[in-house]
């Protein structure tokens, strides 16, 4: 203080309030906290998961891709387009139907084998065989049209019949009989026909 009274003259001078405003601006800037600190503003970008900012006062702002539907069930809910949908199905149906039947006429070809006992997965089951492609023929929704005009049905049975014929008592002066070779040949001639039935429905 006696400092401060001894000087006086000088401290009060233009010279001494100057200093005093600059070392008071000094020390404030340097050592004191800002009173009214500013608003710090954050931009983020964030693709699939959104990022929050943490911090106080921190005005945050977040770019996020346009989410037509946020629900992550409710896509699984809608269906697809008729159109689409109807000729996948039919593509399904033609895929069963001719591998079933590729199944069902190797059964069917034990029966140029002599009698033999069935074996437990029924594999060698003519009979089985023979209830099976029917079944399957039959058992048609979308591809029915197309099997119908082609006849297959009608097909398959004359297959049948030459198949069970095998073991149809024959006269002595008849030529000429079903063989396996000869089933094979048919039953070939008829996947062909189904393949290239199927390709053209399922192309129109």
């Amino acid at each position: 203080m006696h400092w401060l009274w001894d000087n006086r003259q000088w401290v009060f001078s233009g010279a001494g309030v100057t200093a005093l405003v600059a070392l008071f601006y000094f020390f404030r800037h340097y050592f004191l906290p800002p009173s009214n600190p500013a608003t710090t503003s954050v931009a983020v970008s964030a693709g699939g998961d959104v990022v929050v900012a943490t911090g106080s006062k921190i005005q945050q702002t977040v770019n996020t891709p346009t989410v037509v539907n946020s629900s992550p069930t409710i896509n699984l809910s809608l269906p697809a387009p008729p159109a689409e949908a109807r000729a996948r199905a039919k593509y399904e149906e033609w895929r069963e139907l001719i591998k079933e039947l590729h199944e069902s006429l190797g059964q069917i070809g034990y029966a140029f084998y002599p009698i033999l006992a069935i074996s437990p997965d029924g594999s060698n089951d003519y009979e089985a065989g023979i209830r099976r492609g029917f079944h399957v023929i039959r058992n048609r929704i979308l591809i029915a049209e197309p099997l119908k005009k082609a006849r297959i049905l009608e097909e398959f049975e004359e297959m049948v019949q030459y198949a069970v014929s095998a073991h149809n008592p024959r006269d002595p002066n008849q030529h000429g009989c079903p063989t396996m070779n000869g089933f094979d040949m048919k039953a070939s001639a008829f996947e062909d026909e189904l393949m290239e039935i199927a390709r053209k429905d399922v192309a129109g």
